[in-house]
């Protein structure tokens, strides 16, 4: 089994590292602006990104490293990915740059212009996500079970995820019962008063790394494999019940820790 993404990958790699070193940019720009958007700094809202984005695109590339075969089609979907990513950072940093929101806005031609674009990337993005997903099913590298099911039901989730972020889409906002920009969560911003969509949207994101490392760890520890396939379908289902549940909290405008 290998450790580490073979150099197929490598833009994805690129664009990790790239958006680390954006984010550190952006982290030392939060102290020497003083301006509020929606009641926090400009520069909070292209650091969240930087860090998804760089954790997804260094998760994608270990994903491509454990598929067999499809060599071509693995480069091009991981340099696509990599130009997506880029292309939805530079418009949200330069909307934060301009003082703006960049979800959602489209109080001008260019504002919804901008949101148009970044919402067709990620709808591509979508695409090979799902792409991706149907060569862990056709071809899979050398994966022990757990680690291998964690994977699959990973992207099903994070797929789901799309979905959730086209629901803030119809929403014209991620807040429900109210506007964005109300009290929240330092740094997520998650709102305390009211329904907050990106709760379920970061939990969907997340479950490509998460529910793999729990197969990951299925497979050290036990040797039954019909055990470790129904612990892994088990860990799935209450993961994707919890983004439902946290989906249904904020489309009914409770914050997440209500019920």
């Amino acid at each position: 089994m290998k450790l580490l993404p073979n150099s197929q990958s490598g833009a994805l790699q690129q664009a990790a590292v790239f958006h680390l070193g954006l984010f550190a940019i952006c982290l030392l720009l939060s102290f020497l602006d003083t301006r509020q958007v929606m009641g926090i700094n400009p520069w909070i809202k292209p650091m969240k990104f930087c860090l998804s984005i760089a954790l997804y695109t260094y998760t994608l590339s270990i994903y491509l490293a454990y598929i067999d075969g499809f060599d071509a089609l693995r480069v091009w979907i991981g340099r696509l990915v990599a130009a997506l990513m880029y292309i939805e950072i530079v418009a949200i940093s330069y909307q934060a740059a301009r003082g703006v929101t960049s979800h959602y806005n489209i109080s001008t031609g260019f504002d919804a212009t901008l949101f148009s674009v970044m919402g067709i990337a990620i709808g591509i993005n979508t695409v090979l996500d799902a792409l991706v997903f149907g060569l862990l099913l056709l071809a899979p590298g050398d994966l022990k079970l757990g680690t291998l099911w964690g994977m699959r039901f990973g992207m099903i989730i994070f797929i789901a995820a799309g979905f959730e972020g086209g629901l803030m889409i119809m929403n014209q906002a991620h807040t429900v019962g109210a506007s964005d920009g109300g009290a929240g969560l330092p740094f997520l911003n998650w709102s305390r008063e009211h329904g907050d969509l990106r709760v379920a949207h970061f939990l969907g994101l997340h479950s490509v790394q998460i529910l793999p490392l729990l197969g990951l760890l299925f497979d050290s520890l036990l040797g039954n494999v019909i055990v470790r396939a129904l612990l892994i379908t088990a860990c799935s289902a209450a993961y994707g019940a919890t983004m439902w549940w946290q989906t249904k909290l904020a489309l009914a405008g409770k914050p997440f820790f209500k019920s």
